[in-house]
């Protein structure tokens, strides 16, 4: 459930080769209520007090183990070359199935209480069965993708102190080479299924993507949104990023775009110490879940001006440019270090039901200025949407 670090350094390496990275850590937020109205929350975020996700899918509790944890502890990687390749050449005497292929997770283990249907694939002979060795491989987006699978039901949840979901996630990372095209180059693209594995139905359910901004250096930055193009953003708060891991005069944009459904809400919250605690690291179950639907830790509503508390205008998009030209810059904000937190919501996820949440993190530069580089990201956006419509929607 953990993205972009290896739990000590960020690695969300742009451009390619840099050594500098534009996000320290994200991870995937889930919260809801039973018909009980009992709240259920499934969130991470640095795995200081705990966590609420897992390595593999859900199975019966009684076959979770040591053993099975370093099974699905991996990520797939896979290219369309390969892919190609395989289905021209599956059936040839001397052709070898690369690991990519074998092992791809299609099938889980139903003794275990797994699904029997995990990772997608093109079934050439409909049985149900994901056996590459008769033809059958990995169905996927993109040049190249990597597949990741956790659950939330593994263990009590020691980051949330909440209730647990019972949520499957088939995570698949993708992006394409396209060299002529910035746009698309620079971009990642993130498809989360997620599926109610559990025996109960939800309601007012939310999804949240987490972002913690580091322009390179972590202290100065901004963030931003575009309710017009449903996308969070950070930015270096000046033009000059100071800093052994700062970019220098070249600090880049990073933004994050809901493709799928709308981001209904955009909060952000600051690093505890930062400002007033109302406004910092959520503590307990009802913070993540009350920041996936802009409110604060006292529960009152983001307002519009200013750092975006104890105003008299309620909004779900903090710092959005819809609003008159309001963001940081403008609201005279001491930079710092950011957490942007997009959510989609509220909806129904019924047992056995799943839901698809598609979002491409993409970035740019321009030399000229920090607030230039949100400009062109914006521009980047638009692209991006363009080609997800024409290219990726509905598979």
């Amino acid at each position: 459930g953990s993205m972009f670090w290896d739990f000590v350094d960020p690695m969300f390496e742009t451009p390619k080769g840099s050594g500098k990275s534009t996000i320290y850590t994200g991870a995937l937020w889930v919260g809801g209520y039973d018909s009980k109205h009992q709240l259920h929350i499934a969130a991470q975020t640095y795995r200081r007090k705990g966590t609420d996700f897992w390595a593999g899918p859900v199975m019966n509790q009684a076959r979770y183990s040591d053993a099975q944890d370093k099974l699905w502890n991996k990520v797939w990687k896979i290219t369309k070359s390969e892919a190609e390749y395989h289905k021209a050449h599956w059936s040839e005497n001397t052709y070898k199935l690369p690991e990519s292929i074998s092992t791809w997770p299609g099938n889980g283990d139903v003794s275990l209480g797994q699904a029997a249907n995990l990772a997608p694939f093109v079934d050439l002979n409909k049985n149900g069965i994901y056996d590459p060795q008769n033809g059958d491989y990995p169905l996927f987006d993109g040049d190249q993708a990597v597949l990741f699978i956790f659950n939330d039901d593994r263990a009590s949840h020691t980051e949330t102190q909440s209730l647990k979901l019972g949520i499957e996630v088939l995570g698949l990372a993708y992006s394409f080479n396209t060299p002529k095209d910035s746009a698309i180059n620079n971009t990642i693209f993130l498809n989360y299924k997620i599926i109610n594995r559990s025996k109960q139905d939800y309601d007012s359910i939310y999804v949240g993507i987490l972002t913690d901004f580091d322009i390179g250096m972590s202290s100065d930055d901004y963030i931003g949104s575009d309710l017009a193009l449903n996308t969070y953003f950070g930015y270096n708060g000046d033009s000059y990023d100071e800093g052994s891991s700062g970019y220098g005069k070249t600090p880049p944009a990073q933004g994050v775009t809901f493709l799928n459904e709308p981001m209904t809400n955009f909060m952000y919250y600051n690093n505890t110490g930062i400002g007033i605690p109302i406004t910092q690291d959520p503590e307990k179950a009802e913070n993540y879940y009350n920041y996936m639907r802009s409110l604060w830790k006292d529960k009152s509503h983001g307002t519009y001006g200013g750092n975006g508390y104890g105003g008299k205008v309620p909004t779900n998009y903090m710092f959005s440019e819809w609003y008159g030209g309001w963001n940081e810059n403008s609201a005279g904000s001491q930079e710092g270090d950011r957490r942007g937190l997009g959510s989609y919501g509220p909806f129904s996820l019924k047992s056995g039901e799943s839901k698809k949440i598609e979002i491409a993190y993409s970035t740019a530069c321009d030399y000229s200025g920090n607030m230039l580089s949100v400009d062109l990201l914006k521009q980047r956006v638009v692209k991006i949407i363009d080609f997800y419509k024409n290219n990726i929607a509905g598979k």
